[in-house]
């Protein structure tokens, strides 16, 4: 096994379970409402898109 899964395994063995909190996010509103408009911006057809980071820095404008 890799070095990172013994290390895991043996974190999971010390603590007796998983060496992590394993919840539920507690996102705040303002949160929630920017990933929804971020949904709701990466579905609108008429957005402009870009292929590759190359051609979105080309399409900014320089000061």
């Amino acid at each position: 096994m890799s070095s990172a899964v013994n290390i895991f395994l043996h974190q999971c063995i010390l603590r007796g379970g998983l060496p992590f909190n394993v919840g539920i996010p507690n996102y705040s509103q303002q949160t929630l409402e920017a990933m929804e408009e971020a949904k709701r911006i990466s579905r609108d057809p008429s957005v402009k898109g870009y292929q590759s980071m190359e051609e979105l820095e080309k399409a900014q404008p320089t000061f």
